[in-house]
């Protein structure tokens, strides 16, 4: 059967203490996706750079990002750490680190790179085969905790072998992208049960989801015919699936919280085992007075708490 609960929460502790209490009716491994952010085009070095204003050298695209991320990526990752500490009692816990590398390329949001004529596929390669660099802001932050990469974060194991050598040996990002692709090629072909279906309009094929539970529930999981955020969610659920992590708990952008809690509601009933999931988001303005310390302030967290019991 499934459940959802929903919920506001006044502040870090009374979050910490819904967490913890959910951590403990857990079985299974957690995952956290905490630290999410961004790629832009930086046109004064030719690549793309992580969406952290706080490590940006190029001011001109450090005001944007911080017009658009705000402090998300670094008080997430803040947030991801001490849950990492809440919820690892008897639990192997890990941090996931997801990268939206596929915005950058949109028309009109990076004209910086749309004006430099070079391919995006390449820019995303280069990206990611350097070696491993975590953002600073989230180096020192783990320096100050005194924790080792290797036992925060979840490695993304499944690209070590890729021939194409998209990722370096023993990666710690996760692609948007790659979800993307992935759900485009394969996924989206056996969403045939009873609560996925095709619409055509215009000549163009979306593929739907439905639980039938209430007059609005059906949602759109592709975008003129390719994968969107919701069909991107089902296919990161269901790669965590596969690596036996069905607790998962994730930070995620206010304004990706409708479709990415369409996206978990759909992957639940497409994956048909045992899940939980809780998604977790707030203003990036209440991030920013909470990450500069305003201890008079406490930010108000929107809390989805999905869960699966048994096969649908």
């Amino acid at each position: 059967m499934y459940r959802v609960d929903k919920r506001f929460l006044m502040g870090e502790e009374h979050l910490f203490t819904y967490l913890k209490h959910w951590g403990a009716e857990t079985p299974s491994d957690i995952g956290i996706v905490a630290g999410h952010f961004m790629l832009m085009y930086d046109n004064n070095i030719s690549k793309l750079v992580p969406m952290i204003w706080q490590d940006i050298k190029n001011e001109s695209i450090a005001n944007i990002s911080k017009q658009i991320a705000g402090d998300f990526p670094v008080y997430t990752f803040s947030l991801g750490l001490r849950c990492l500490d809440l919820l690892s009692d008897n639990l192997k816990t890990k941090l996931i680190l997801v990268v939206n590398d596929h915005l950058f390329q949109s028309s009109g949001w990076n004209s910086a790179f749309l004006q430099s004529g070079l391919n995006a596929g390449d820019l995303r390669r280069e990206f990611y085969k350097e070696p491993f660099k975590l953002p600073p802001s989230y180096l020192r932050k783990l320096k100050v905790l005194k924790k080792d990469i290797e036992n925060v974060f979840l490695n993304n194991y499944d690209t070590i072998h890729n021939k194409q050598g998209f990722f370096p040996k023993n990666p710690y990002f996760f692609s948007e992208q790659s979800f993307r692709n992935k759900f485009g090629r394969n996924t989206k072909t056996f969403l045939t049960n009873k609560f996925f279906y095709n619409k055509t309009k215009h000549e163009q094929s979306s593929i739907m989801f439905s639980s039938q539970e209430t007059i609005n529930s059906t949602v759109c999981l592709t975008e003129d015919g390719k994968c969107g955020c919701s069909g991107e969610v089902i296919q990161m659920l269901i790669y965590l699936a596969n690596r036996n992590i069905f607790s998962i708990l994730c930070f995620v952008p206010e304004e990706c919280f409708i479709a990415f809690n369409q996206g978990v509601k759909a992957a639940l009933f497409f994956i048909g085992k045992k899940m939980r999931v809780v998604v977790v988001a707030g203003s990036n303005s209440d991030f920013s007075k909470a990450l500069a310390g305003d201890k008079d302030f406490s930010v108000l967290f929107e809390v989805f708490s999905h869960s699966l019991e048994g096969n649908q």
